[in-house]
């Protein structure tokens, strides 16, 4: 049996300009792909058993990237 946990990963963009949710989805991912900025942004990370929620910021050092939020 598997003891790895689950987690939903999310992050967010504001202020997109565009014409439609569609233009401003492709926006996001053209950034990421691109941009090559997925390295030092700040993801929200909640654990699914426990409902525990994070703010990991990917630009700090490992040992200071986590942050329960409570």
């Amino acid at each position: 049996m598997s003891t790895l946990k689950t987690f939903t990963v999310s992050v967010t963009f504001t202020d997109m300009v565009a014409d439609n949710p569609l233009e401003a989805a492709k926006k996001a991912c053209k950034w990421l792909l691109e941009d090559n900025d997925a390295n030092t942004m700040i993801y929200d990370v909640e654990d699914e058993a426990t409902h525990e929620k994070f703010s990991v910021d990917l630009s700090e050092p490992d040992e200071n990237s986590v942050q329960k939020i409570s």
